[in-house]
């Protein structure tokens, strides 16, 4: 039997409700007294690492279960937040059931999924990659960035430095749509990269939420987004840009 206790379900349901916009299963991984994601989508185009802080997940000494496979992520945030004036409970594991105990009057016995059917993501890249650029934004970024996209029809996000100068550019894939640029930072690299920003598939960016910064940086074979002065561990997510 393990215990998990969760001290705070706000702060663990939030990474993990932001990710559910690009995927469906996860395995929640023990890491020293906590746990930790690694999750990818289902075509590999987005890799997310999340690793919580002893202070939000506190993993009971003497458990041992290892690995928690939760085949539908959406459905298991809509269950830890079944009851709006709970702040923290415990998960029970023994073999495949996990309890999670609302209060002393209250659970749900949730069954855990097989590890085979959920592909987990990479904890990090295989190589080093030598970033092309870093630059820091806040969440208004990403909403002006989804604003614009919204307003004007188009939806790729190219980061583009050419002369010293970065820029952003929000377009579309046709040679004749609106497009708006913005020079955002010096840079003495120069590059051309792109990403979808929301497609009929998934949202790019929506895993970046209110109240975090991000340090983005850009390589032409991948973006790493990774959140700033945060109470978790880690917040990492990468995006393959478009080809």
């Amino acid at each position: 039997m393990t215990k998990i206790k969760i001290l705070d379900v706000k702060k663990f349901v939030t990474p993990l409700k932001s990710l559910s916009l690009s995927v469906n299963s996860i395995v929640l991984t023990k890491k020293g007294d906590t746990l930790a994601v690694n999750a990818k989508s289902e075509d590999a185009s987005q890799v997310a690492n999340i690793l919580y802080t002893s202070k939000i997940v506190e993993y009971a000494e003497g458990g041992d279960t290892e690995k928690m496979g939760i085949y539908n992520l959406g459905e298991f945030i809509s269950v830890l937040q079944l009851f709006s004036d709970v702040n923290a409970l415990e998960l029970v594991i023994e073999g495949n059931t996990c309890t999670i105990q609302f209060n002393d009057k209250s659970k749900i016995d949730y069954i855990l999924s097989d590890l085979s059917l959920i592909t987990e993501g990479p904890e990090k890249l295989k190589s080093e990659i030598p970033w092309f650029a870093t630059i820091e934004v806040d969440s208004s970024f990403i909403k002006k960035v989804k604003s614009i996209s919204s307003s004007i029809d188009v939806n790729i996000l190219k980061l583009k430095s050419a002369k010293g100068k970065l820029s952003y550019n929000i377009s579309s894939k046709q040679s004749q749509s609106h497009n708006y640029s913005e020079v955002i930072a010096d840079c003495d690299k120069d590059f051309d990269v792109s990403v979808s920003i929301k497609d009929d598939k998934r949202d790019n960016f929506g895993y970046l939420y209110d109240g975090v910064k991000y340090k983005i940086s850009i390589h032409t074979k991948v973006i790493q987004l990774e959140a700033v002065g945060t109470e978790y561990g880690m917040l990492r997510y990468y995006i393959a840009p478009l080809v």
